[in-house]
């Protein structure tokens, strides 16, 4: 479940945090955030419906150095750190922003279409999992 959430966060922020080059994004957002070029650091995820009722989670994070979740959308270019005890692994993924809320996202050769909205710093970003059942909705604050 860890990495499968952490392939799931990545193609969130990755998708949710790209630099935007049009103003397709300005359906889904409030005046002031864009959802390409901001740094968005997770404060919340929950995951319900997974087949393994087990996986099912509500969980807040805080941001620490050692501790601490981030996506950015660049260019295309989805980035996304993840540092874990201490530990940062960081993944890169492809996005296309499609308009009406939504992303496709590539990362190590899996896409999917994601939903994300903007009101005022938080991004919120919906996935259906494909694996486990899982919807997983993660939300960002802008740094």
């Amino acid at each position: 479940m860890k990495t499968l959430k952490l392939c799931l966060s990545a193609l969130l922020l990755f998708s949710a945090l790209v630099y935007l080059t049009s103003c397709k994004d300005d359906d889904n957002s409030t005046p002031g955030v864009s959802l390409e070029g901001t740094l968005w650091t997770e404060i919340s995820n929950v995951s319900t419906g997974c087949d393994d009722p087990n996986e099912n989670e509500n969980e807040t994070s805080t941001c620490t150095a050692t501790d601490c979740s981030t996506v950015m959308l660049s260019g295309g270019i989805l980035t996304s750190k993840d540092i874990q005890g201490g530990v940062t692994e960081t993944t890169t993924g492809t996005y296309t922003i499609l308009g009406n809320g939504k992303l496709k996202v590539t990362i190590d050769g899996f896409t999917q279409e994601v939903m994300y909205t903007i009101s005022g710093n938080l991004l919120t970003v919906v996935i259906d999992s494909p694996f486990g059942g899982c919807t997983s909705t993660t939300v960002y604050t802008s740094n």
